[in-house]
């Protein structure tokens, strides 16, 4: 009888490991639930805020996926792994081999408030709120509006996303500022770390490299400073309170919190990731399988390692189905990994084993790599489509400023 495959998430391992599948066993019964009609390029939202249109960074899954992948609409309440089914909120699914590919929720380290008084920057809902917002509080400023902090955005997080739409949004407002003519002196986006400097996990070499380049497009830098409390309009921190209007939360993730509730599961105790052995099985589940930032994996948490994850997991699964013994499938690998972290326009820091590169041409890299991803999903045709909607919309954009 043809087995019944599931995939839970519709993100870059979800949707990598249902291409894969379908691909090398078309007749496979292929179910992929999402809580979204649509896969979220997220490594773009930054431009969004440079005039990106939101159709460019959504694509549908049914454009994405092939027509052998059943795409299930619901959201995931719970995993029964003794029954083998999955209980979602407009019905339960049964499965003989399931893929959790659940991705990452925000982590706000225990800072109370932080939810309520910062706006959470990862989806292209959440990007397009900030530029509205940025739009909107200009129009109020250069109307008499004025306050000492209304134009000051802090930015909370100084990872590859922090650094990022810091950039961006230095850059955009600096737009702005001109279009509203409004005086640069009252603008201000800073970036808080409570590491002593951003990009963490890099190189120390690449991390002063970004930071001058962060400094030289106008980012103030307040690094070293772990907050106590994020207050309405207020980040508290040791030396100092930050008034500003808007405070963005970029500062970390943990895995989704559905992963803690399925019954047998092992956690990594201090990253609460998911234990899993050679093949990407979770430990002491079998035919569960966990893929991209729910793994507890060397490079879990980014968009390359995840891709990696469905891949592999996908030709584990049809290796068994095949009753490939497990001594003739490859192990897991850690993937080797590269990054192009774009700050602002036109500029970007590529690292890549010992390799550097800094400057217009590892930004039109990243430009490269965002452009063949998509051609990687869609036909030429489709792209195409998406690139001329997105053209439309920036021009109705400048029309209706």
């Amino acid at each position: 009888m043809e087995k019944k495959i599931l995939i839970i998430g519709g993100g870059f391992a979800g949707v990598t490991a249902a291409r894969e599948m379908a691909k090398k066993s078309p007749k496979s019964n292929i179910t992929l639930i999402s809580n979204k009609s649509y896969f979220e390029y997220y490594p773009a939202l930054y431009r969004i805020l440079s005039g990106m249109s939101p159709i460019e960074v959504c694509v549908p899954l049914e454009d994405v996926l092939p027509e052998n992948v059943t795409i299930a609409k619901d959201t995931v309440i719970k995993i029964n792994p003794t029954e083998k089914e999955v209980e979602g909120g407009l019905g339960s699914y049964q499965y003989d081999d399931l893929v959790l590919a659940l991705g990452s929720e925000v982590n706000y380290f225990g800072i109370k408030d932080a939810p309520t008084n910062t706006y959470r920057f990862g989806t292209t809902n959440s990007a397009i709120e900030i530029k509205n917002r940025m739009i909107t509080l200009f129009e109020e400023y250069a109307s008499g509006g004025k306050q000492e902090h209304k134009l000051h955005v802090v930015i909370v997080g100084g990872g590859p996303v922090g650094v990022e739409l810091s950039g961006s949004l230095s850059v955009f407002m600096h737009r702005l500022a001109r279009k509203y003519n409004v005086d640069r002196s009252a603008m201000q986006v800073t970036l808080v770390d409570s590491g002593p400097r951003v990009l963490g996990r890099f190189p120390e070499q690449v991390s002063k490299h970004v930071q001058n380049r962060l400094e030289k497009i106008g980012v103030k830098l307040s690094l070293g400073c772990a907050i106590s409390d994020i207050q309405h309009q207020q980040v508290c921190l040791p030396a100092e309170n930050l008034l500003a209007d808007t405070i963005i939360w970029t500062a970390g993730t943990k895995p989704n919190s559905l992963y803690k509730d399925i019954p047998g599961i092992v956690l990594e105790e201090k990253t609460k990731r998911v234990v899993v052995d050679e093949f990407l099985g979770a430990q002491g589940l079998p035919n569960i399988y966990v893929v991209g930032d729910g793994a507890a994996t060397p490079n879990s948490g980014l968009a390359q390692t995840a891709m990696y994850d469905g891949k592999y997991v996908a030709n584990v699964i049809l290796a068994r189905e095949k009753n490939t013994p497990d001594r003739k499938i490859k192990k897991y690998k850690v993937p080797v990994t590269g990054y192009i972290v774009p700050v602002g326009l036109g500029w970007a820091a590529f690292v890549y084993k010992k390799f550097r590169m800094y400057g217009t041409v590892a930004f039109m890299l990243r430009l490269a790599v965002d452009f063949e991803f998509l051609f990687r999903l869609l036909p030429l045709a489709r792209v195409l489509d998406l690139y001329w909607e997105g053209f439309r919309y920036r021009v109705i954009e400048i029309i209706k400023r």
